[in-house]
């Protein structure tokens, strides 16, 4: 509080409200501290639509399995090399909002949950723009190791191919071919002894055999 953030580095109070805004909302931040951690898993579970038996399983102290449990190496080191380069300052209440609120839309577009009522509501209420959403359905149309890979910088990315399974090889190879031609300036302007082994990285990776798609797909 001290430093006007909360452990998500999100601003808690905007300095620029008046000062009943700021106590109220420093008020509601710390009334929040006090709520049991099983609480807000429970709201997100009942947002999300779990079942009651696992809500029930949640109030009764059982966590669910960390989710790096189902991810593969290659979705774990992705997350890994994302969450390392993510940037560290705060941000504001409102931005962290409509981060929700984007968020909250992707959800429903992949779970076909009447996002579309949902997206015209947040639009007419100036919650989210009309980029906003076209970023969200861009984002629920995608999976995430392939979007991360699409983010990164080509050196991570071969680490991460190194890891991946045939089947993410498969989807990641044309997501390479993007990546090293666009970023043909930047190779020519490393170092030679770095710039040769990344083309040549680049070359075994695009000369790679990877399993044809399944039939129909």
């Amino acid at each position: 509080m001290l430093h006007n953030k909360d452990f998500y580095n999100t601003e808690i109070a905007n300095s620029e409200d008046p000062f009943m805004k700021r106590a109220t909302d420093y008020t509601a931040f710390l009334v929040k501290q006090y709520h049991p951690l099983s609480w807000d898993k429970i709201a997100r579970e009942r947002r999300l639509g779990f079942p009651m038996s696992e809500q029930a399983l949640t109030l009764a102290g059982f966590v669910p399995a960390p989710s790096d449990i189902k991810k593969t190496s290659a979705e774990r080191l992705s997350t890994q090399i994302m969450s390392e380069n993510l940037p560290q300052r705060a941000s504001t209440r409102e931005q962290k909002e409509r981060q929700d609120q984007r968020r909250e839309l992707e959800r429903r577009i992949r779970t076909q949950d009447h996002w579309e009522p949902f997206a015209q509501q947040q639009m007419d209420t100036g919650a989210l723009s009309e980029q906003d959403i076209l970023y969200a359905v861009d984002r629920a149309a995608g999976l995430p190791l392939d979007r991360s890979v699409q983010r990164m910088r080509l050196e991570d990315a071969v680490k991460v191919w190194k890891l991946a399974t045939p089947e993410e090889k498969r989807r990641l190879k044309p997501i390479f071919a993007q990546k090293a031609e666009s970023a043909a300036d930047r190779l020519g302007s490393l170092p030679e002894k770095q710039r040769k082994k990344l083309a040549t990285q680049i070359l075994e990776i695009l000369n790679e055999q990877v399993p044809n798609p399944p039939p129909g797909e």
